[in-house]
């Protein structure tokens, strides 16, 4: 839409001028042509005038096909896309096959349109190219047949009166394919600018903090509050699928009561379990697909291509949290724990408004800072990434960086805060990414800090100076919610939330939930569980190598600080020749062409008219 759409616009704004134009410029050569040759003049401007409603008819099917030709590539180019973000595991999981038998599949759809679309113009071209020479021969006949004598006088002026004639009433149809393209990009961008926002499920705590003090006359204000909330999202569900023994009642129906040969196979002599199912060949058959060879990449494309065609989904809306009752304290150090799939992640995508509020209420403050639990890192410098578009201050900067443990980072790094980040951060390790997006959390400054559990990808001495120098230094005094696995965070907490099977189990203040017998159950369960982990870790690795194993401080990826790369640059130089083009490159460029014999018909056509 960037950049074919407004392409299109600034086109169509080029040639715009010829809409009004054109006429004018028509005008007056007919004038001097009627007076020239007589009536003869108005066979020209009638066949000039026969050629619009013919071109306007290649314009409206040019129209329709541009329309479905925009959607296929929309799609077409999706899926490319999603096939390229998500190569690592496509190529993991051996996926290719059916990723490229679905880009081509659209890509062939797409080249349908695309030569519908050429057609259409090779059409308007034919119409536009032919119609001034017909035309031409045409009067100057009808000018003889009426009893007037050729003379150079007569001739050669009007020849040169249609070629002016001739100008405007090609541009036309240039101007109207122009404009069809443009309306067509119009409406895509009208559409696009005209959707509704989507609705804001979450409010403003300010109004909830002033009814409470209004009714209750409470001054502990909130920063987010969940009141009875379920919270729905779209789930894809796979569709059932009817198969041969689904249908076996229905099949047995049509043997008994239909006649046809199709339905009763005893009239073939063939059983009713082989009869219907594609005859396989025998195995040394010469039609038999081989496992080498482009046999062997027709049938990849073709088993794609029926595996994509079974499979089809649904969205569904899923309760994910269920009646979520939650006042989070403002300025305080809020922690929720639970297992895995107990909707912590879900109940921070709650507070920024991306699911579906479908009852209750839910408000929060509107200055929020997010830290994912998978880590999104720029392809850019370090600094840009902390910064993330916002002015620097050096002094909070240097603050932020020493608070997050990114200091010793960049020692390493070789081109410290101006080292570039390749994409999605791929010479940075797991602990580095998480602690510059909690850098980049700190740096903005907000009211509010939804923290995915940062510390899960991060060393227990890291960890804690994290701990100990942004959750209960730098951000003291901001409202900091916490969602982690570590249970040692506790004793630091304020307030503690204990989410289970999409709902709230506890919400209160650590005291109480210290005291409650929930606590002596999570911290039974914790310790089952690290037990059995750590029984899975010597079983793979050995209690020597476990024993003896180091703990990195920061886990930097080795060659970081290679002296190859000058200050961390990951991005080569561009080479770029300066000078005349080579011949040897139009040697290149006529034999991608066709070769000699081409360039030479070409040259003739383009000379024989002249």
């Amino acid at each position: 839409m960037v950049s074919t759409d407004v392409e299109r616009a600034d086109e169509f704004l080029q040639f715009c001028m010829y809409l009004w134009s054109s006429p004018i410029v028509a005008v007056f050569p007919i004038f001097l042509l009627c007076r020239l040759v007589g009536w003869s003049a108005l066979v020209a401007v009638a066949a000039l005038s026969t050629t619009l409603p013919l071109n306007a008819l290649v314009m409206r099917r040019m129209m329709r096909l541009r329309r479905r030709l925009e959607t296929t590539t929309d799609a077409r180019v999706k899926a490319t896309n999603e096939f390229f973000s998500g190569i690592r595991i496509a190529k993991f999981m051996a996926w290719e096959p059916r990723f490229i038998a679905s880009i081509e599949a659209k890509r062939d759809i797409e080249l349908q349109y695309l030569k519908g679309v050429q057609v259409c113009r090779v059409l308007t071209s034919f119409i536009n190219d032919a119609t001034p020479p017909v035309m031409i021969a045409v009067v100057l006949l009808l000018y003889h047949l009426l009893g007037h004598e050729l003379t150079p006088e007569i001739v050669f002026p009007a020849i040169s009166l249609l070629a002016i004639i001739r100008m405007p009433f090609m541009m036309i149809p240039t101007v109207f394919t122009s404009a069809v393209q443009f309306l067509v990009s119009m409406a895509r961008i009208s559409a696009f600018l005209d959707c509704e926002n989507s609705p804001r499920s979450v409010m403003d705590i300010r109004s909830y903090n002033t009814a409470q003090r209004a009714s209750a006359g409470s001054w502990c204000e909130m920063a987010a509050v969940f009141e009875n909330t379920d919270i729905t999202a779209l789930v894809p569900v796979k569709l059932p699928r009817l198969t041969r023994a689904s249908l076996s009642l229905t099949a047995r129906l049509m043997r008994r009561f239909c006649c046809c040969d199709a339905c009763r196979p005893e009239k073939k002599g063939q059983s009713p379990a082989q009869f219907h199912e594609p005859q396989q060949p025998p195995p040394n058959s010469p039609t038999t697909p081989t496992t080498t060879g482009s046999n062997n990449i027709n049938e990849k494309k073709r088993r794609a291509k029926e595996v994509l065609a079974e499979d089809r989904f649904e969205l569904l809306p899923k309760n994910i949290l269920r009646a979520v009752s939650i006042e989070i304290p403002k300025g305080k150090l809020t922690v929720i724990i639970g297992p895995t799939g107990s909707g912590k992640t879900t109940l921070f995508a709650g507070l920024l408004g991306e699911y579906e509020v479908t009852h209750g209420r839910v408000w929060a403050t509107r200055s929020i800072a997010y830290v994912p639990q998978q880590p999104w890192i720029m392809n850019a410098t370090l600094r840009e990434n902390v910064l993330f578009f916002a002015p620097e201050d050096p002094k909070r900067l240097q603050e932020t960086v020493r608070a997050c443990q990114l200091e010793s980072d960049l020692k390493l790094l070789a081109g410290g805060m101006q080292t570039e980040i390749g994409e999605k951060g791929i010479n940075l390790s797991g602990g580095q990414k998480a602690r510059v997006s909690l850098a980049r959390a700190v740096y903005a400054d907000r009211e509010l800090y939804l923290l995915d559990d940062p510390l899960s990808a991060l060393d227990a001495h890291v960890g804690e100076r994290i701990v100990a120098d942004v959750l209960l230094g730098q951000l003291a005094c901001r409202t900091r919610i916490l969602a982690t696995h570590q249970l040692q965070v506790l004793s630091r907490a304020d307030y503690v939330v204990l989410m289970g099977d999409g709902a709230v189990r506890f919400a209160g203040r650590r005291e109480e939930f210290m005291g409650s017998p929930v606590y002596k159950e999570v911290v039974a369960q914790d310790a089952r569980q690290q037990q059995h982990q750590e029984k899975e870790v010597r079983e793979e690795v050995g209690d020597d190598v476990l024993d003896g194993a180091p703990v990195l401080d920061n886990g930097a990826p080795p060659g970081a600080g290679s002296p190859g790369r000058a200050k961390g640059a990951m991005m080569t130089s561009e080479e770029k020749a300066v000078g005349s083009v080579l011949w040897s490159t139009y040697v290149t460029y006529f034999r991608a062409c066709g070769g000699v014999s081409v360039v030479v018909i070409v040259l003739i056509i383009f000379f024989l008219p002249r």
